[in-house]
This record gives C-alpha cells, structure tokens and sequence, in this order.
C-alpha cells in the first residue's frame, strides 16, 4: 500500500507540474503578444495616433466584461474562437498590407488593424487568466506568472536581436494563445450555462463580488498611471539591449517575492505589491535628478511595473478561483483598468509636452517629482487599511443555495417553521418588516428574480435590503443564511 501511495504522490505531482508549466507558458504568451505589439505596431504611429490606440485598447474588455455579467450562457468557446482568430489574423493582414503604402489614410487603417489585433489579444488574456484561476497548486500562481513573464522578455530579446519578422510574431503568439486557452476553458463554460447569470447572484451574494469601487481597481489605476507617464518619458531612449538583464533580475525578483512566511500560502502579496512600488519610486528618484542613465532607469521602472503586473494577474486568478461565477467579470475589468490606467499616463505626458511646446516654463524634473509624489502618496496614505490578503478572505465562495433540514415550500407546516425561526431572528437582530419579508424568501432559496418580482422592486433596492439582512444578521451569503435558519429549526 505504501508504494501504491507513493506512485500517487509522483502523479499528482506530475500533474501540477504539468498544470504549471501550462500556466507559464499561457503567461509567455501573453506577455509576448504584448511585447511582439509595441515594436510591430505602436513604435511606428505617431504620439497622436499612438493616443488614439491606447485609448481604445481597454474598451475590448468591455463587451466581455458586459457579455459575462449578463448572459455568460450565450459565450460559445468554438465561436470566439474562430472570430478571434479572424479578428488577429484580419489585423495583421492589413498593417503588412498598408504599411509599406503612403496612402493619405493608411494610419486610419492602421489603427483598424491594431483594433482587431488588440480584440484577439484581449480574449487571450481573459482565458489566460481564467486557467490561472483553476490550477491544482494556486500556491504557486506569483512563481507562475513571474516566471512566465521572465521567459518572455527573454524570447523577445532574442528576436529583436536575431531581426526576427515581428508581425508574422504577433499573429504566431496570440494564435497559439488563442487555442491553447480555448481548450483548457470548456469545463468553466459548461458549468457557466447552468448557472445563473452574475447579475442577479449579485443581489442575493453582495460578498461573493468585487465592485469596480473597489480599491483593488484604483490601486491598479494609479499604479499602471504611474508607468504609462514614466514609459512615455522613456519612449526612444530605452534600449533593446537591457530586455536580458531584465528578464534576469525579474527571475531574482520571483524567487524573492516567493519567499515563505510560515504560513499556509507560500508567499505574501503585500510584500509584493510594496516592494514593486518601492522598485518604481526608485527608478522615479533617479529620474528626478537626470536622464542621463536612461538604461537603468528604464530597468527599475520595467521591473516594478511588471512586477505589479504578475501580481495583477495572480490576484484576479485568486478572485475568481474564490468566486467562478464572477470570473468572466472581473478578469476583463481588472485587464481593462490596466490598460486605461497605461492610456491615461501616456496621455498625461503628452498634455505635458504640449504645454512646454507652448511656452509652458516649468521644470520637468519638478513635474516628475510632484507626479510621482502625488500617486505614490495616495496608494500609502489614501489605500490604508487596504490589503491583498484581506481581499481574497472578504470574497466569499458562491454556491447554489441547498436547504437539507427544512425543505421549500413543499409543506404548510415547514412553511410556518421557517416563518416562525425568521421571525425570531428578525426580533433578535432588528429586522424591519420589508427585510424580515425579504430573509424569509432567502431562507426558502429564492433567488433575486423572485425577489424583485414579488415585491415590486428594483435590483438596486433589494440588493440594498439583501446587503441590510446580511449585516444585521451577520451572515455573508444566501447559503449561509440557510444554515443559520436550519439551525435553529434542528435545535
């Protein structure tokens, strides 16, 4: 029996390997559609078309993110899949086919181009991280990411220095990424279709969901800012020769970042989070005073800001994980914040250039400083209290409401026991009479639908109601309500 046991250890353990090294190459390919982008694509528009690109690069994430919150059922995998691939196959067709020409609107076609590129890297990227979400060892998703990201800068410093064709590059990574992710999904598609849709679990599982309030989406905001303005500053000086020395010290980065602290994770995604934007004030403070080593100052910035970045994707894997439900929401939305956050910077230093073409007097060093102060400032002062560990606990698991002990309304005498046990509860905690109404619904298993329909009400309000019976009672969830209903019944 113990050698039976251990050839099952050496296969589970084969297969979290596998199931990682998966994860690291999704993670590559991710980075690399980015990377193959910026020298194929944006290094050839002009600052304003530039703008136009950047600025519409997050709005791909906003059909998926609205498709996943209201009817995540209609998301066929083999039909995004080939649209996708039409998508990034069509984009790289024309920029190779109108870029050579000097025709007058051929930068408008060639924004079209990077439209439809983007849509197919975009779709990607959710699968990416959606596969992330559902690893055997979540343990291991930082290492993940890192080491993915890591193996991508190495890739791309290969190709740039080999000469290697970057469009054909472009459309090779985000096919592979494209299929590749599609077929790792369709095990959470299925079990979307039979769920209800995100929208009304919101109202009856206000816990089990992250708003876009929330200060995870600002701290992604104001730190991809931050680099947008600082890679913009950078734009034509940093050199291709340091993406190495890049990818090296992101490995060291990784293994530092991994280090344990004697608890059940093996890693902290504060300690993080703090030491990337530690990495970024640095490169900031050298940049203050001269441009002159514009090498390692591109060096400090890259660094922290890919640092945050595996930080971004391992903790949208981890709120999914905790909530599937919601993943098809919160993944688009995490990756389109990030990307606006990179248009806004970049917009804020182009703003700045202008004003300095106009006369504007100022020292640039002082903007810089004042910038960075003012970001960096707000994630320390205005962020306080606010924690990835903290995050990922607050996010409770939503389940499908299941009542054992007492059944629905299967019977008039159970009926008035679950009105009797919610009735006591209401006198005990408070309850007005329109939430009292509304817990003995959730305690039945009513979902919101019934909820609103039956009380005449808008979503809003009885998620309002649902969000006042949870807190009075001290329950997060419909299920857990169910429990605590079921228990009294027993006793």
């Amino acid at each position: 029996m113990s050698q039976v046991s251990a050839w099952k250890k050496k296969a589970e353990k084969g297969i979290a390997f596998s199931s990682e090294a998966y994860g690291v190459l999704l993670v590559t390919l991710v980075s690399l559609a980015m990377l193959f982008r910026s020298v194929a694509f944006l290094s050839n528009f002009d600052p304003w078309y530039k703008g136009v690109t950047l600025f519409f690069t997050p709005m791909c994430y906003v059909p998926i993110a609205l498709m996943g919150r209201l009817a995540p059922q209609r998301i066929n995998l083999s039909r995004c899949l080939a649209v996708t691939l039409a998508f990034a196959l069509a984009g790289c067709a024309l920029w190779t086919w109108f870029f050579p020409t000097t025709m007058p609107n051929r930068y408008v076609l060639l924004c079209i181009a990077d439209f439809l590129y983007n849509i197919a890297r975009a779709w990607g990227g959710v699968l990416a991280t959606l596969y992330l979400s559902h690893m055997r060892r979540p343990e291991n998703l930082v290492i993940c990411t890192c080491s993915g990201l890591s193996l991508a800068y190495l890739v791309h410093a290969i190709f740039v220095t080999v000469g290697g064709p970057m469009v054909f590059m472009c459309c090779f990574s985000v096919t592979l990424l494209l299929v590749m992710g599609t077929w790792k999904e369709r095990p959470l598609f299925d079990a979307l279709c039979t769920s209800d849709t995100p929208q009304n679990l919101e109202v009856t599982n206000p816990y089990s969901f992250v708003s876009l309030r929330s200060k995870l989406f600002t701290c992604i905001l104001l730190f991809e800012t931050v680099f947008g303005y600082a890679s913009t500053l950078m734009m034509g000086s940093e050199s291709f020769s340091n993406q190495m020395f890049i990818a090296i010290a992101f490995i060291l980065l990784s293994l530092y970042a991994i280090s344990h602290d004697g608890e059940t994770r093996g890693f902290d995604e504060d300690r993080l989070f703090s030491l990337c934007g530690l990495t970024v004030l640095f490169g900031f403070l050298v940049l203050i005073p001269s441009h002159a080593n514009a090498d390692f100052i591109s060096l400090a910035l890259t660094l922290g800001s890919q640092g945050f970045y595996a930080l971004l994707l391992s903790t949208l894997a981890f709120i999914a994980a905790r909530n599937p439900s919601g993943a098809l929401v919160v993944v688009p939305l995490g990756l389109g914040v990030s990307t606006f956050g990179s248009w806004v910077g970049y917009g804020f230093c182009q703003f700045l250039h202008i004003l300095v073409g106009r006369g504007f007097t100022g020292d640039d060093a002082v903007v810089v400083g004042c910038f960075a102060f003012v970001i960096v400032a707000y994630v320390w002062v205005g962020m306080r209290g606010f924690s990835f560990t903290g995050l990922f606990a607050s996010i409770v698991p939503v389940s499908d409401p299941i009542v054992t002990s007492v059944p629905s309304e299967s019977s008039t005498f159970e009926s008035d026991v679950i009105d009797l046990r919610v009735a006591e509860i209401a006198r005990d905690t408070g309850l007005t009479p329109r939430e009292e109404e509304i817990a003995r619904m959730l305690a039945r298993g009513r979902n919101s639908a019934y909820i609103q329909d039956t009380l005449v009400i808008s979503r809003n309000t009885a998620k309002t109601h649902v969000r006042h019976v949870y807190q009075k009672i001290g329950v997060h969830s419909q299920q857990e309500l169910i429990d605590y209903v079921e228990r009294g019944y027993v006793a």
